[in-house]
């Protein structure tokens, strides 16, 4: 899938406000983004496509990174990359 604001993934941006439509696109202009807006007082306004632009989602890690020469959380007594590295990243060969 393209990325969002490509020309071939434009944003969708919908106003009430003829003076907010302008800002939008200010916005995205500067930015350099593609975007299709409508400004219509009976439809819902909807920019969230702008907002997860402007404030994109960040990853967040239940665990934090495991170093390889640190000692393997299993408590085996092992080097993390000696032990459960593998594990980790689903590459543990299975018996079946």
């Amino acid at each position: 899938m393209s990325k969002l604001g490509s020309e071939e993934n434009p944003l969708i941006l919908n106003v009430r406000s003829p003076l907010l439509a302008e800002e939008i696109a200010q916005i995205c202009h500067e930015n350099d983004w593609y975007f299709l807006l409508e400004v219509n007082a009976t439809k819902p306004q909807d920019i969230s496509d702008l907002e997860r632009k402007l404030n994109p989602p960040t990853v967040q890690y239940d665990t934090p990174k495991m170093e390889r020469n640190a000692s393997c959380f299993c408590g085996s007594g092992k080097k993390y990359k000696k032990c459960c590295i593998n594990s980790d990243f689903g590459l543990v060969e299975s018996n079946s």
